[in-house]
């Protein structure tokens, strides 16, 4: 019995020493494994099943990550795990644990910590099974992503901004598998290509039917040189042709971006763009750099170009070049007088008209405002060119029509030969400017050879344009006057202010610098001189104790249109102090062709001052006597023309007869130029008319010389 009792108490001895020697090994295995979770990144735990998620083991890294020490996450004895997952997202991880429960998980959301932050972590583990695969324990590991959470929102922020940003420069994107030959497409390289949406991954052959058969090979062998390493990326621009067979412009970029072991191409891709719109954008540019805009024609760069060309073409032929400079007669007057509207639809009407009369193969250009030029090849003989102008000329003869209005246009021809003029286009240009410039100082509607002689007279003509621009600064203009006297008692009763210039290299007469001023637009300044002027000499007159004299001013096209006509006329008698009666204004006849309703108020109002409105050169030009009832005119002055052969010319006599007799009917005062002769003196007394002017009764005179010989020689000169 007490040996019995011995073997039981060693027998129970060494159950406890085999069972405290497995539990310190126990403790030891469980210290190395606390030890080595100690160092991992993150709170590895255990945790029971159940809404609790009560923690019945947690590794030191839980303070680092949630602030708590592990004892107060064990058994929940300070805080649950639960309570430290944010609100919003408990309940959703409470229901992925559910749905797992049978196997391993990997969950994202955020934690509270105990310092009142809020982190992002990932939660991955597994959940442990008895054998009846009842859910024990979730065992796993929770790590901090707050970075990588807010570095994936930063990423898919610029893919966003990036996806907004390819969207709105209307680019899409493909993506080719070389080895399959399939393509994948976003929705917008679907729509570039014409393919519907249920398209997006296609063929590289259905791909390679969308583009335009004249562009196929170009943009195949490009893309081929890329598969082949070549060259870094494809770039071209090319054509597709939709179902609708619409066609389209597109660019592509593309590069291979993989390749297998032997360097053969797996993958490209790249993007899609329709350029459609800057390619038509880009079409009309190069028209508009290439062609006027108004007319259509060439424009200098590009008559230039074919010149150019023609005369290359010349030399290997041995042949002619003709060019044809014109440029329109009064164009600015019409211009200025019915408006840029008006004038830009009768260069549309010249330019059509051009192009009907002279052969296709002529090239005929607009260098800009109302000058047009024409190219003519294969001509045998220079004197072939006469022919063509007189088929200019021949097209301008017909009135053109604007708005029921009949409008007569002339032109002034320069003509210049290659090679005899010079074998330079640019050269040969100008030597048909000069000519043609040389044309209009002779009167216009006509058309002259380019002689070398030109070429000075030209040089002198720039020069003299120089000159003029300074010449009311240096104070060289000056005003003589020429007098009008009643016909029936020869006594004076008025003066025409007459504007000459005393230049450096002479006086040079109005034919001279009044074209170059009309051109210019100078002609604005200088009239403004010359009214003012000539109302301030016919004040000084009257305070110096003469007779009240009437002062007549001539008025340009150009000036009676500008806009501060009116002003300028006004500010002109207020500042002399000259009444308005004491002025009259002379306009062209050939002014009152347009029945424009600005030149009908222009008039009436100053008519409505009490200024004289004079017609001058009655009789040359084309308006309808009917003008002369619609509009305030006062005055008409006969043109010498006729005054000189009213004697002895019976057609002269029979026109000024008539116009006499119409005047007289409607009203109006008449002045006759011009009168040389006594002959001429007395027949124009017999026909009744009003005023006379002319060399026999007075030549134009300066101030003081015209106070000594036509008024009284006894008074001070003013």
């Amino acid at each position: 019995m007490k040996a019995e009792r011995t073997i039981a108490l060693q027998l129970s001895a060494c159950d406890v020493g085999e069972h405290a020697q497995a539990q310190r090994s126990v403790e030891k295995r469980y210290g190395a494994l606390a030890g080595l979770l100690s160092h991992l990144p993150g709170m590895a735990y255990r945790s029971r099943g159940g809404v609790t998620h009560m923690m019945e083991f947690v590794s030191e890294g839980c303070l680092a990550l949630t602030g708590y020490l592990a004892r107060d996450l064990i058994d929940n004895t300070s805080v649950s795990y639960r309570d430290i997952i944010c609100a919003e997202d408990r309940e959703r991880v409470y229901q992925e644990l559910q749905r797992l429960l049978h196997g391993e998980f990997a969950l994202r959301y955020r934690i509270n910590t105990a310092d009142g932050r809020t982190r992002w972590v990932s939660d991955r583990g597994q959940a442990v099974r008895d054998d009846s695969g009842r859910t024990l324990t979730f065992q796993g590991i929770v790590q901090d992503i707050t970075t990588q959470v807010e570095a994936e929102a930063t990423l898919a922020e610029q893919q966003q901004q990036l996806r907004l940003a390819f969207e709105s420069s209307n680019q899409g994107w493909w993506d080719w598998s070389v080895a399959t030959g399939r393509v994948n497409l976003d929705r917008i390289g679907a729509d570039i290509l014409g393919l519907g949406v249920d398209e997006v991954e296609t063929t590289v052959e259905l791909c390679k039917r969308r583009v335009h058969r004249d562009d196929a090979e170009r943009l195949f062998s490009l893309a081929e040189l890329n598969l082949l390493g070549k060259t870094l990326m494809l770039h071209t621009e090319f054509r597709l042709v939709h179902s609708s067979a619409n066609v389209i412009w597109g660019s592509i970029r593309g590069r291979v971006i993989e390749r297998d072991g032997e360097g053969k191409p797996l993958r490209m891709v790249g993007t899609l763009q329709k350029i459609s719109e800057r390619r038509e954008a880009a079409e009309r540019l190069a028209l508009l750099a290439q062609y006027d805009a108004l007319t259509g024609l060439p424009n200098r760069v590009l008559f230039r170009d074919r010149l150019s060309m023609a005369i290359s073409r010349a030399k290997r032929n041995q042949a002619l070049v003709g060019v044809v400079f014109l440029n329109l007669d009064r164009f600015a007057r019409v211009n200025d007088t019915l408006g840029p509207a008006i004038g830009d639809r009768l260069l549309q009407e010249i330019s059509t008209r051009l192009r009907e009369k002279l052969r296709e193969a002529d090239t005929i250009g607009r260098l800009g405002g109302d000058e047009f030029t024409l190219i003519v090849e294969q001509a045998e003989e220079p004197l072939q060119l006469e022919h063509v102008a007189e088929k200019i000329r021949a097209a301008l003869s017909a009135p053109l029509m604007v708005d029921d209005q009949e409008i007569y246009l002339n032109a002034s021809i320069g003509l210049s030969v290659y090679p005899r003029d010079s074998e330079d286009a640019e050269q040969l240009l100008s030597n048909a400017d000069t000519a043609m410039y040389r044309a209009k100082s002779q009167g216009g509607n006509g058309h002259l050879f380019y002689a070398p002689e030109m070429t000075s007279k030209s040089t002198g003509r720039l020069s003299l344009e120089g000159e003029l621009r300074h010449a009311l600064e240096r104070n060289e203009f000056v005003l003589h006057y020429q007098p009008t006297f009643a016909a029936a008692t020869r006594t004076i009763v008025g003066a025409e202010a007459l504007v000459r210039w005393n230049s450096r290299r002479g006086m040079v007469g109005p034919s001279e610098f009044i074209p170059i001023a009309e051109e210019t637009g100078l002609i604005f300044e200088l009239g403004n001189w010359v009214m003012l002027n000539a109302c301030m000499q016919a004040m000084q007159w009257q305070q110096s104790g003469l007779p009240p004299l009437r002062v007549a001013v001539n008025l340009s096209a150009r000036q009676f249109m500008q806009s501060n006509l009116l002003d300028t006329i006004a500010g002109a008698l207020r500042q002399t102090g000259l009444a308005p009666e004491l002025l009259a204004l002379e306009i062209t006849e050939s002014m009152l062709m347009y029945q424009h309703e600005s030149i009908a108020e222009t008039l009436s109002r100053l008519s409505s001052l009490g200024i004289c409105i004079a017609i001058d050169d009655f009789g040359t030009g084309y308006s309808s006597l009917a003008y002369l009832k619609r509009f305030r005119v006062h005055e008409l002055k006969i043109d010498r023309s006729f005054v000189r052969g009213v004697a002895d010319n019976a057609d002269d006599a029979a026109i000024v007869t008539a116009i006499v007799s119409m005047a007289k009917s409607l009203g109006l005062r008449l002045i006759a130029e011009g009168v040389e002769t006594e002959a001429q003196l007395q027949c124009l007394q017999e026909l009744g008319c009003d005023t006379l002017q002319g060399f026999l009764l007075g030549k134009p005179e300066a101030p003081r010389q015209f106070i000594e010989r036509f008024m009284r020689p006894d008074d001070p000169l003013s």
